[in-house]
């Protein structure tokens, strides 16, 4: 299993810069591995570099940069995108035109929002993202941000922020979702004009199945009328089924896209600790088959409020929350732990965390650590 993270702290000879840079670590075989390297190199780039996804397959690691030698002809002074190809040693930018053309727009401010960053397919082929540039594909007139998806194979960009008859939208889009296969993107967007009868006059969630080429709306209430969507991020489980996100009215919920069916995250929505512990305000991270769902909540075990937020994950068919930023004996961190992503499989959950009780003989108080903890159990390992 391998693990991506950004850290400040040098894990290289090959890192000098002194800023943030991408690791991987490869717990089969306990290497770390500088990611955030010049193309055809393992020595870093010459800045900063954020926001790491892995591929499911391990192999591709996705990433925001700043750095302008990580690859040749990186001239247009903004943070772009790159991929990673650990098994060759490639660094390849991602959002430029199927020409070449480079990004022309200053994205750092969507990028680093928790849930907006590059988003990359279990295959590492796909890379959902979004630009404000109008130079990645053609009759990109709308100048606002858009989603693109780059198929890193056949060396094609498409934006998908788009209706199912190819209208731009007319306002900005964001907040990128990916399936594990690349085939449905999941969106927000304040556009009125993707879908037909859209009369809310707010932003909305839709999901564009690259595939068919058409864009839907999700159903934004469970009594099946125009409702308001609280987070600017729909998360999209990895087989494509099940889209989780939050209304203004009815808290967390999540539909079942093959069914068109909406419900509470929490079905019993009269358990006042569940309920209360789920509303949470960042993004997700579930697990392929929608069945786990990994978060941060300032709430403590009991509903009330936290001294710090933690991690947890929540097994929607067992109905039950259980705690993971905790002591050996059981007690909550003592410092704030967030960032939590699941694996596609349900049964690992990945973490940062500035508390010092998680695991023994962690010294290293002025900064965070990342840790890894199986769902099965409720013990953290470093």
């Amino acid at each position: 299993m391998a693990i991506v993270f950004q850290t400040k702290k040098s894990l290289s000879d090959k890192d000098t810069n002194k800023v943030s840079d991408i690791y991987l670590l490869d717990r089969r075989c306990n290497e770390v591995v500088l990611v955030s390297a010049r193309n055809n190199s393992q020595v870093a780039g010459n800045r900063l570099s954020c926001q790491p996804r892995i591929s499911g397959n391990g192999r591709y690691v996705s990433f925001v940069s700043s750095a302008t030698d990580l690859v040749d002809g990186d001239t247009n002074d903004y943070d772009d995108i790159f991929v990673r190809d650990l098994d060759q040693n490639r660094t390849v930018r991602v959002n430029i035109s199927e020409e070449g053309v480079q990004d022309n727009a200053d994205n750092w401010k969507v990028w680093a929002y928790p849930g907006w960053g590059p988003q990359i397919s279990w295959d590492g082929r796909f890379i959902a993202f979004f630009s404000a540039s109008n130079q990645l594909v053609p009759n990109d007139t709308n100048n606002v941000g858009d989603i693109f998806v780059r198929d890193m194979l056949a060396h094609t960009v498409v934006r998908v922020s788009v209706s199912s008859t190819g209208g731009e939208g007319e306002y900005w889009s964001t907040g990128p979702s990916l399936s594990s296969d690349g085939r449905y993107i999941a969106f927000w967007s304040s556009s009125g004009n993707l879908v037909s009868n859209d009369s809310n006059d707010e932003g909305d969630i839709f999901v564009h199945d690259t595939l068919g080429g058409t864009t839907k709306r999700i159903e934004t209430s469970l009594q099946g009328i125009e409702g308001s969507p609280t987070d600017r991020t729909g998360v999209i489980s990895g087989n494509g089924r099940w889209l989780f996100f939050g209304l203004e009215r009815e808290g967390k919920v999540v539909q079942d896209l093959s069914m068109n069916s909406t419900y509470h995250l929490v079905e019993s929505v009269g358990d006042d600790y569940r309920a209360g512990l789920l509303d949470f305000t960042v993004p997700v991270s579930v697990s392929n088959d929608g069945s786990r769902v990994a978060f941060e909540s300032n709430k403590d075990v009991n509903n009330g409020d936290g001294a710090y937020s933690n991690v947890f994950v929540y097994l929607r068919d067992e109905d039950i929350v259980i705690p993971l930023s905790v002591s050996p004996s059981g007690e909550l961190g003592n410092g704030a732990s967030g960032n939590a992503q699941i694996s596609g499989n349900g049964r690992w959950v990945v973490f940062s965390s500035s508390a010092s009780n998680l695991v023994e003989d962690d010294l290293n108080t002025e900064s965070d650590d990342v840790f890894i903890v199986p769902v099965e159990r409720r013990p953290v390992t470093p």
